[in-house]
């Protein structure tokens, strides 16, 4: 994986969040048998957030 890939994983959590896509929208396996996918998972998921964080009630 190089630094394109990592851009491209974060770039497109960051279109799916915008799309309104559910976080389980993620092409990438979190749990995947490679660490090249669980990065981009990761990577994937941390685009999305930055787009559409969850949001935490700490009220409680």
């Amino acid at each position: 994986m190089n630094l394109a890939d990592c851009v491209r994983a974060v770039i497109a959590g960051r279109a799916a969040a915008r799309a309104g896509e559910p976080v389980t929208a993620c092409p990438y396996d979190p749990d995947g048998s490679t660490a090249v996918e669980r990065a981009q998972a990761r990577l994937w998921l941390r685009g999305y957030d930055r787009e559409n964080p969850a949001n935490i009630d700490y009220s409680e």
